[in-house]
């Protein structure tokens, strides 16, 4: 102070003030640009993945269906030769493929819905600290319940992720686009938005879920057809004897006839 004088003192006091204020400004609007970044990757990554795994579960039901109608023909055919019996192993693989594709994702669909309602039943008043002013600082204090509840947020979205997000083709009244926006609104979820956008970003994604449950579910007495003819095929390769009339196998009677028949059997 005695070299400067007090005016100038002050005054470069300030200046450095002011200096500082924009250094963490600018750091502030990189770290938000670098925020931004990592979210539209994620969601890129997240199309991918979407557009990915909803073409192989499309293009493993068609390939289960044709081979269905091959396997039929072969079977009613009485093929019986080398060539034959390869062909109706191939046709048996695919449907098994289709099945086990259909059951891997009810099951990744299931537990991404369970998250969701997780994510709900969240308190409104907790989930509202984790948004806006303040949310990010909230979140960081481990062990509370700000915390824990975006913990909970971003394993919802991790999981769309990882998982693939589901297509909407075919799967509801929604039409693709709004599929997609619902499925954009979701993964862009950051806690620079304000409660009432983040809570409808979630409530739209439980509706997407809800939907592909619905169709998933719809596709299933077909799963279900493809898995008693699957064992039918595995038990005859087998040498093990037929079921009898009356015999309940997987929550399904049979009737009588060829077991590989859907109308020989009933639901129990």
């Amino acid at each position: 102070i005695a070299s400067l004088g007090p005016d100038k003192y002050f005054d470069l006091q300030a200046n450095h003030a002011k200096l500082q204020q924009t250094g963490q400004y600018q750091q502030g609007q990189l770290a938000l640009g670098q925020q931004r970044l990592q979210q539209q990757a994620a969601y890129q990554q997240g199309q991918l993945n979407q557009g990915q795994q909803q073409l192989n579960l499309t293009a493993q039901k068609n390939q289960a269906d044709n081979a269905n109608k091959q396997l039929e023909l072969s079977l009613k055919a009485g093929e019986n030769s080398a060539k034959s019996q390869a062909t109706q192993q191939a046709a048996v693989q695919k449907m098994q493929d289709y099945v086990g594709a259909h059951q891997s994702s009810a099951n990744n669909v299931a537990s991404m819905y369970d998250t969701v309602n997780q994510v709900k039943s969240i308190k409104p008043e907790v989930f509202d600290r984790v948004f806006g002013f303040g949310g990010t600082v909230n979140s960081r204090i481990p062990g509370t319940e700000s915390a824990d509840a975006w913990s909970k947020i971003e394993q919802m979205q991790g999981q769309a992720r990882l998982m693939g997000v589901i297509g909407m083709k075919g799967t509801g009244p929604v039409s693709d686009s709004e599929g997609q926006a619902a499925a954009r609104a979701f993964l862009a979820i950051n806690q620079n938005m304000s409660p009432k956008a983040a809570r409808a970003a979630v409530d739209s994604w439980q509706k997407v879920l809800q939907r592909q449950t619905a169709y998933l579910q719809k596709q299933q007495p077909v799963v279900d057809t493809y898995q008693r003819k699957i064992d039918a095929f595995n038990a005859s390769q087998n040498g093990a004897a037929a079921p009898r009339a009356g015999q309940s196998e997987g929550g399904y009677t049979f009737l009588g006839g060829d077991p590989g028949d859907p109308n020989s059997w009933r639901k129990n």
